[in-house]
Formats: C-alpha cells, sequence, structure tokens
C-alpha cells in the first residue's frame, strides 16, 4: 500500500503545480496567490523586476546597486551586476522574454522538485515542495530558483560539470560559495572547486559590499540570526546582537558534535553520495545564510536537499522532530494565521533547532570525509 502511494506522489507534484497554473490562468494571478495564503505583488514575478528595471536605470546613468528608479517599487538591484548584462543580452525589457524566462527555470525547479521524490519518495517531502517557502519563491521569481537548479544539478554530476555549475551559480547569488565543504572527498573536486568559485569570489569583490548593503534585514518573512536579534529587541526588549545569537548556536552545535552519546543521535542508514551530497548542499547553504545575513523564507528552498537524509536517520524521535521542524520552519505565514503569535515564535524556534541539527550532523559529516581520508592515506602507507 504504501508503495503504490509512494509512486503516486510525483505525480501529485505535477497535478499541484499544474491546477496552480490553471488557476492563474482562470482566476487570475493575485486571487491565486491570495487564496494559496502567498503574499503577492504585481506585475508578476516581482524579484526580478529589479533585473529588468536596472537595464532603464543604467541609461538614465544610475548604479542600479545603489538606487534603481527603473524598477517598479525603487529598488535597488541587490544582485551581481551580471544580472544586467544577462538582462540585456536577453533583452528582458521585452515583457514575454521576460515571463518566458522565468517560467522557464520555475518549470526546472518543478522537475528538480519531481525527481527528488522519485529519488526519495515521501509525504513529508510532497508537503515541502508545497510548502509557503516553496510558493512564495515561485510567486517572487526569485532566481534562488535557478540556483537551486544548478546545485541540484551539481549534486549527482562529475567533478568538472559540479565546479561549472557552482561558479555559475556563485557569480549570480555569491552564497553558493558556501557550499565547497560539500565537495571535499576526492582531491581533484577540491581543487577543481576552490579554483572556481575563488575566481568568482575575486570577480564579484568590488561589488560585495553594494550587494550586502541592499538586502534588508527583514522583519516577517525571513531568517537568520539578524532576524531572531530584531525580533528579540522588539518583543522581549533584549538588545543583543546578532552575532551573539551566531557564536550562541554554533557553540551548541559543536557540543553536541564532540560529545560521543550525542553523536550517537545523530546517526543515519547507509546514505549514497548523493544523498549525502544534497544534505551538505543544503545544510552549507542553510547553515552559512543564516549566521552571515538575513535571508527572506523563500531560501528555505534549499531545506529540501536535506530531507533524503533526514528520512535515514536512525533515531526515529528525532526524525520526526526533523520533518516536523521543516514543515513549520517552511510555513511561516500559515503558523501566524493559525496560532499568530504563538506560531510565529514555533516557527522562529523551528528554524533554530533545524540550523542547531544540521550543524551537528554537518561536522559529523565533514569529520568522517576527514577522518576516511586519514585512514586511507595509512593503508596505502603500509601497502
Amino acid at each position: 500500500m504504501l508503495e503504490k502511494v509512494s509512486r503516486k506522489l510525483p505525480l501529485l507534484l505535477i497535478l499541484g503545480w499544474l491546477a496552480i497554473l490553471i488557476s492563474v490562468l482562470t482566476i487570475g494571478w493575485t486571487n491565486t496567490w491570495k487564496t494559496l495564503g502567498v503574499p503577492t505583488m504585481w506585475p508578476p514575478f516581482a524579484d526580478m523586476r529589479t533585473v529588468q528595471g536596472s537595464l532603464i536605470s543604467i541609461e538614465l546613468g544610475f548604479n542600479p546597486q545603489t538606487e534603481n528608479p527603473g524598477d517598479p517599487w525603487k529598488r535597488v538591484m541587490n544582485y551581481p551586476s551580471l544580472w544586467s548584462s544577462v538582462a540585456e543580452v536577453l533583452n528582458l525589457q521585452d515583457e514575454s522574454n521576460y515571463l518566458i524566462l522565468i517560467s522557464t527555470w520555475i518549470v526546472l525547479f518543478v522537475f528538480c522538485c519531481y525527481s527528488l521524490l522519485r529519488k526519495f519518495p515521501s509525504l513529508f517531502h510532497l508537503l515541502l515542495c508545497f510548502s509557503g517557502s516553496a510558493l512564495l519563491a515561485v510567486e517572487r521569481g526569485n532566481n534562488d530558483l535557478l540556483v537551486f537548479v544548478l546545485l541540484f544539478l551539481a549534486a549527482s554530476s562529475n567533478a568538472v560539470f559540479s565546479t561549472i555549475a557552482v561558479t555559475l551559480a556563485t557569480l549570480l547569488k555569491i552564497y553558493p560559495l558556501l557550499i565547497v565543504p560539500a565537495f571535499l572527498k576526492t582531491p581533484k573536486t577540491i581543487i577543481l572547486m576552490t579554483a572556481g568559485v575563488g575566481c568568482a569570489l575575486l570577480l564579484l569583490w568590488p561589488e560585495l559590499s553594494s550587494i550586502l548593503s541592499g538586502t534588508p534585514v527583514s522583519g516577517g518573512l525571513s531568517y537568520g540570526s539578524k532576524r531572531i536579534s530584531a525580533v528579540a529587541q522588539k518583543y522581549i526588549a533584549i538588545p543583543l546582537p546578532s552575532i551573539a545569537f551566531s557564536l550562541s548556536f554554533l557553540a551548541i552545535s559543536f557540543v553536541i558534535f564532540f560529545k560521543q552519546e550525542t553523536r550517537k543521535l545523530l546517526a543515519t542508514d547507509n546514505l549514497t553520495n548523493t544523498e549525502e551530497r544534497l544534505f551538505l548542499i543544503g545544510s552549507c547553504v542553510y547553515i552559512g545564510t543564516f549566521i552571515l545575513s538575513s535571508n527572506w523564507d523563500y531560501r528555505l528552498i534549499f531545506l529540501l536537499f536535506c530531507a533524503p537524509l533526514v528520512l535515514k536517520l536512525k533515531l526515529q524521535t528525532l526524525k520526526y522532530l526533523l520533518l516536523a521542524a521543516l514543515v513549520i520552519a517552511m510555513n511561516e505565514l500559515l503558523m501566524s494565521a493559525l496560532f499568530g503569535k504563538f506560531g510565529l515564535a514555533v516557527n522562529i524556534l523551528s528554524k533554530t533547532f533545524l540550523l542547531i541539527v544540521f550543524c551537528s550532523i554537518t561536522l559529523l559529516k565533514l569529520h568522517q570525509v576527514l577522518e576516511d581520508k586519514g585512514l586511507t592515506l595509512k593503508k596505502n602507507g603500509k601497502s
């Protein structure tokens, strides 16, 4: 019975997204997303309008990373300037080209979710694919969807293609440089990945401060130590800087990692290389962005990569706690609508719980990789 249900999950995913598409075409963009509980903006795919508008701003003599009058909401473009070149080459000022581009990477994103469900069937996985975070990413047309596709391909590709995919993703959004630890298993991959990401970072370095300053600390629908610091100051008058929260969470993760008793609780059944790499990619994105910056909740789509490992945790209690935390963390609006401030608090706690546990598991997996390399060297030395 369970096998029959599992086989139907990818089909349910496709039918669900087709239903959303039909709804958009029949009752309209705004009505569809409001019905789904997703805050909507018009015109569609609002996030990439900063890139589309950057062409107008450049023509007017502005730097869109500091002043972007071409954007409908006058938002600065907090993306690398490469996006303006892409917009010019693809002529994104033409609305048809713009809609085709965003629609294409939404289709690719859904295909990646479909592939994940086929390889790792789970009802929880399906729920995450329709979480508030995933729906928000699609409604906004955010280019995190494209980065998601590139990193999904990198997870199961050879060293050369993985390097190309991660380097391109870094040039487009910077934060993919955080996932280099996911590719430590072979010397060739380490060298290629470090070189590729290093070159990308050098190219982006002159505009790094402009990009970071253009990303606001969001009061809602976001995650990260900066968000927790802002919430703590607003609701419970605790003026602690975000770095204090970051260091506290990391310290707890390291304590869990170093204690043999608690490390045993994080044990998993045999993982494939793809499952392990997917987890490390998703967790490194989540941990790094949580600690370093404020991030809109659509970036939580990368937690989809972590679900296959969670499903293989030996400790059933921890497995279901993490699965519940994933669902809660990726549905802030739903939690707030159902339970008010209590729901918001549970959402933030779930995001923090995921950070601490995923950081501990990541440390454990990276330690195992380094340990295996040491064992290999000893064996070679003996022979």
